[in-house]
């Protein structure tokens, strides 16, 4: 099973799913905004994926942030709250399917994955 997870209105979530309705990929799609992304599921893309990629650093929410914020992101604890208070600090999309995970659209990385 393939999850997407994003916002609904974000461009690049709109491209991933674009490719996989192309490419007859059925998928459920996970709106963060809408529906809360547990912490214990962000713990997970956290350690497979690193705060460097997981975290939109280009974003407006990132610049938006105090500089207390951006510092906490070196502790787990305390970048797992802030990525649940504030979901659109991930990078999007991301997309989960058998244990593998991409974050972004890499087109590539997506027919790879997909082969």
């Amino acid at each position: 099973m393939i999850t997407l997870y994003g916002i609904t209105q974000c461009a690049t979530v709109q491209r991933a799913k674009n490719w996989l309705d192309n490419n007859k990929m059925p998928y459920v799609f996970v709106d963060f905004k809408k529906i809360p992304i547990a912490p214990t599921k962000i713990f997970i893309w956290l350690n497979k994926l690193g705060s460097q990629k997981l975290i939109n650093r280009q974003g407006l929410t990132w610049r938006n942030l105090s500089d207390t914020d951006k510092q906490s992101i070196n502790n787990e604890e305390e970048t797992i709250a802030l990525l649940v208070k504030k979901p659109t600090l991930m990078k999007r999309p991301i997309l989960e399917h058998q244990e593998k995970l991409l974050c972004g659209f890499d087109l590539t990385q997506y027919q790879e994955l997909f082969r």
